[in-house]
């Protein structure tokens, strides 16, 4: 039976993630709506507007980025598979390349997969289309032009924080 949504279980995933053993999170988990320092690590609850105001803005983002729509979606999976990989999650903003992070990010679905026991041809599949991006040069670039500036491009590192930050915590299942 899935692990069910419920406050108690978030609240169970997020100490877990903060370091305490699974009698502490039991102890802990049991009396959170006491603890108010608990009640500041539960996520608020995601409301439809919220997330569609999300979608709206990776979809600007990415189309100023000249990711093809067909490819948007594909990246916003990519990335939130990946972000399941602890290793991939905990060291994403280390990468000083963006090829670095694509192929890094490539590897930790194939991970993610692997731990799932995804069969090999569902996997291949999937590999081979998120594999497409690592071929968007604006996306790997190491600079954004402007007319008037260069700058770092950091599209692809801020895109993996704000999907670990903001949308990851809502539909992570441990």
């Amino acid at each position: 039976m899935a692990n069910k949504r419920t406050t108690k279980n978030i609240v169970r995933n997020l100490l877990k993630e903060h370091g305490y053993y699974d009698n502490e999170v039991c102890i802990i988990a049991e009396q959170k709506s006491a603890n108010p320092r608990i009640k500041k690590l539960l996520p608020k609850p995601f409301k439809d507007e919220t997330l569609i105001k999300k979608a709206i803005e990776y979809n600007k983002l990415l189309r100023q980025q000249s990711v093809p729509e067909t490819e948007r979606n594909t990246l916003i999976s990519a990335i939130l598979i990946a972000l399941q990989d602890l290793v991939f999650a905990e060291s994403f903003h280390s990468h000083e390349k963006n090829k670095d992070l694509v192929r890094e990010l490539l590897e930790a679905c194939h991970r993610v997969l692997e731990r799932n026991q995804v069969s090999d041809a569902h996997k291949q599949t999937i590999l081979h289309e998120y594999s497409g991006i690592s071929h968007n040069q604006k996306l790997i670039s190491e600079t954004i032009r402007s007319k008037k500036n260069e700058a770092p491009n950091v599209t692809l590192k801020n895109l993996i924080n704000d999907l670990k930050n903001s949308v990851l915590p809502f539909i992570k299942e441990k």
